[in-house]
């Protein structure tokens, strides 16, 4: 190599080291060294010095779990052997930061000496090697992307220099139980340096719930739809034209972000894919299909109340009112089972959700699914809350979501289409508007339940063998005008089909046209007005 090309070989070296010097100083810098907004340590215990909280987050009422399963058995109370420990009661999750220089051997030490001394009984304790199975568990019931600019999306800790302690202190309002755990940890996001000291430490004090949060009126009657007003900022208020069903109140503190009713639907409660849960004999392996009146409600509680705290207020209220339980799943209620749910949901459908989909956690969700018998015909209430994302619009991540429907069963009024009456219409107005043909979503697929209100159009035709027919399809407003128009046309062609291939009407009598929403019944800006808009009209062809 020439003495030329090794110095400026030497003088890119050089030019590379300062460009990364400068980077890694940019790094540190940039790096949090202060507490998260709103955060604070727990009255209970004071922080290692130096440390600064980079996670926080704190629950009136929710459970949390510890495997003391994967630690050395010897290191934990006879008593706690073997046992995952399942504690609730008012919760404080805090991940601290701790200065470089101080190792977890020296936090745990002092954590472990205070403790002692303020009479606190050690249940279990690790010093060293703990498992990746062990953190892993602990680390799943924390989300750090929830927490307000933790700037790191996950944890990687050195398990040989992991560090682990469970305490509990008797109180007569009731035990309070601390868990501390340390070690060296690599973060995943942001601009955090690797290797340094962390302290996840929970603590949880036990007490009562307070479960007389909801309220259940069995003498209900059925749901009639209502007005509301709604803000024009980012919802905190009910949507538009929605009402608590007359059944069940709503959780405190929780408002309206969907709602959807229908005088006569099927709704599928897809139990099959609750794995493990407690599930009544006769409804094991099987779906439960309901139909009836239906009513959709989706709401977003409080962040600081937990899907724990609000699944028991729910669970309580139900038992109260005397309802038949037949499925009830606590926490881990699979994604299977959810994206079941959520997908006889439109949510891009509803007006004003402002949001397209949601992504429940797996983790502390939880759900039941209740029956009750009455006179006019039994009542089902499903309910599922857990911590939601949401796709689309200005939503946070990690909102508390109740997710309620109510099935009345009752027999279908499939004598909605009189021919004698739909006959008079047309003589009198010249047209007549059906309001029993019922379409998929989205699409013209004709629904089983119209097949009782097709076959009076049948016989209308057949009694009046001279009458000739424009089917017109109407839609309402939701959606584009040219989507709609299309729309309309390709529902009133399926009716013509249907009509000669099934029922042998001559095809020239009847001519389908489509009008989208240029024709209203109503108003379009109710829920109401939108299902009446959604129709299809006879009208006599000169």
């Amino acid at each position: 190599m020439s003495k030329r090309v090794k110095i400026i070989s030497l003088i890119i070296i050089f030019i590379l080291c300062i460009s990364f010097s400068g980077l890694a100083a940019a790094f540190a810098e940039d790096a949090p060294t202060e507490d998260l907004p709103n955060s604070q340590d727990h009255p209970l215990i004071s922080r290692f010095p130096g440390s600064y909280l980079r996670y926080y987050d704190t629950a009136n009422y929710d459970e949390f779990n510890i495997l003391l399963n994967k630690l050395e058995a010897e290191d934990i109370v006879p008593d706690y052997e073997g046992e995952e420990l399942k504690l609730e009661g008012e919760i404080t999750k805090s991940f601290y930061i701790a200065p470089a220089k101080n190792s977890s051997l020296e936090i745990f030490k002092n954590y472990e000496k205070a403790l002692t001394e303020a009479g606190f009984e050690i249940i279990a304790v690790q010093n060293g090697d703990i498992s990746a199975s062990f953190s892993r568990k602990l680390y799943e019931q924390v989300n750090f992307k929830d927490s307000e600019e933790t700037e790191f999306e996950g944890l990687d800790l050195r398990g040989e220099d992991g560090r682990y302690l469970l305490a509990k202190l008797n109180r007569d309002q009731g035990a309070v139980y601390i868990s501390i755990f340390t070690a060296r940890h690599g973060f995943y996001g942001g601009s955090w340096s690797d290797g340094l000291p962390a302290i996840f430490q929970v603590v949880v004090e036990e007490k009562e719930l307070a479960d007389d949060k909801i309220e259940i009126n069995s003498d209900f009657k059925s749901l009639e739809p209502e007005e509301s007003e709604l803000s024009e900022d980012l919802p905190t208020e009910d949507v538009l034209d929605s009402q608590d069903h007359p059944l069940i109140s709503r959780f405190p503190g929780s408002y309206l972000r969907y709602y959807d009713t229908a005088n006569y639907e099927k709704f599928n409660l897809p139990l099959s894919k609750l794995n493990d849960a407690e599930i009544k004999k006769e409804y094991i392996n099987d779906d439960l299909i309901a139909e009836g009146q239906l009513s959709k409600h989706l709401y977003i509680a409080p962040d600081d109340h937990s899907p724990l705290e609000i699944f028991r207020n729910y669970e309580t209220a139900v038992k109260k009112a005397g309802f038949e339980i037949i499925a009830k799943k606590e926490g881990e209620v699979s994604a299977a089972f959810s994206r079941r749910l959520y997908e006889q949901v439109d949510f891009n459908n509803s007006r004003n959700t402002t949001f397209e989909g949601l992504d429940p956690a797996e983790k502390g969700a939880y759900y039941l699914t209740a029956k009750q018998s009455r006179a006019e015909g039994e009542v089902y209430l499903s309910i599922f809350t857990a911590r939601h994302g949401f796709y689309g619009g200005g939503w946070p991540d990690g909102l508390p979501v109740v997710y309620q429907t109510i099935v009345e069963e009752k027999d279908l009024d499939s004598d909605l289409i009189s021919v004698s009456g739909v006959m008079k219409d047309i003589q009198s107005r010249g047209k007549a508007s059906i309001q029993g043909i019922y379409f998929e979503h989205d699409s013209a697929n004709i629904k089983a339940e119209s097949q009782e209100n097709i076959e009076k159009i049948a016989e209308l035709l057949n009694e009046n063998p001279e009458l000739e027919l424009y089917v017109v399809g109407h839609t309402d407003y939701t959606g584009s005008l040219e989507y709609n128009m299309d729309l309309s046309e390709r529902r009133a062609e399926a009716l013509v089909e249907r009509l000669v291939s099934e029922y042998n009407i001559v095809e020239e009598r009847l001519i389908p046209a489509g009008v989208g929403p240029l024709s209203p019944e109503l108003t379009n800006e109710t829920e109401t007005g939108r299902a009446e808009n959604r129709r299809v009209v006879l009208v006599k062809r000169e």
